[in-house]
């Protein structure tokens, strides 16, 4: 039994042009080949340098430690990583620091934004799950607080220069980072501190978590700037003065003493609402 197949009826001309598109791509199919290669290559050779352990599991895929591998490909770029973040980050002016130190009604907070505003983490909503709110203040041990799930911070750097707690339309790709995390965050004092904030496109965010000397540049940076440590932390070391001049200042608006004072008014007043006698 014979099959016949039919073909259309195809010109010298059509068939040189299928026959170029045919031998390009498979040079594109083999460049592609080639250069995942390569990668991979590059990818093994760097594990040696990078303390990269062989993995047990014959499916798991051998690659160096995230940080690590960053770090390398920085330094291969000739890239100042703490460079990077201070360039592009932007911090209070001294002068709003100021002006929220003398203001916000304590002694012993200065740059705290609003007082007794602290971070409400999952492990404390269960403990307090008694209270009604979950968010916003209420009274602790006969304490008055504000429980915040880590939007106060940010409202503190908008108010900071602009006059208000929402954020600007024009402003978009920015987060607003702490310098001094973890446990910090529980504590008011530093919680909502304009020297414990600042704002970093989005990008570099978990940079100033992982990566040490980020991080202690940061602190330096923040001790310089506003002369202000948490309590019973060391002063930083001064082998990152070069970096401080590298930083960007938010500017501060015009009355900004008189905005500031109508935000604590405010709060005030909602403390007042729920019953509670405010204390600051």
């Amino acid at each position: 039994m014979s099959v016949c197949f039919s073909f259309p009826l195809i010109n010298v001309r059509s068939t040189k042009c299928i026959f170029l598109f045919l031998c390009n791509a498979y040079f594109v199919e083999m460049q592609s080949n080639l250069l995942l290669h390569r990668s991979r290559q590059t990818i093994m050779s760097l594990g040696p340098k990078l303390n990269m352990k062989k993995s047990k599991k014959q499916d798991a895929v051998n690659i160096p430690h995230g940080n690590l591998l960053m770090n390398s490909v920085f330094n291969q770029l000739k890239i100042d990583l703490i460079e990077l973040v201070c360039r592009s980050s932007y911090w209070v002016s001294r002068e709003v620091f100021d002006c929220v130190s003398a203001n916000n009604g304590l002694e012993d907070a200065p740059g705290v934004f609003i007082p007794y505003v602290r971070r409400n983490s999952p492990a404390r909503e269960s403990k307090e799950k008694n209270n009604k709110s979950k968010n916003g203040w209420v009274e602790i041990d006969k304490n008055v607080v504000f429980l915040d799930k880590n939007q106060m911070p940010a409202k503190a750097i908008f108010h900071s220069f602009t006059g208000y707690a929402s954020p600007p339309k024009n402003l978009h790709g920015y987060t607003c980072c702490h310098i001094y995390g973890g446990n910090h965050t529980q504590n008011w004092k530093y919680f909502v501190n304009l020297a414990n904030i600042f704002l970093l496109p989005k990008p570099l965010q978990s940079i100033t978590d992982h990566d040490e000397n980020v991080k202690n540049c940061l602190k330096y940076i923040s001790w310089k700037k506003y002369d202000w440590l948490p309590v019973a932390d060391d002063n930083p070391k001064e082998v990152f003065s070069k970096y401080f001049s590298m930083t960007n200042e938010l500017s501060t608006i015009k009355d900004y003493e008189k905005k500031y004072k109508e935000e604590l008014e405010s709060q005030r007043a909602q403390i007042r609402k729920k019953g509670f006698t405010p204390p600051f």
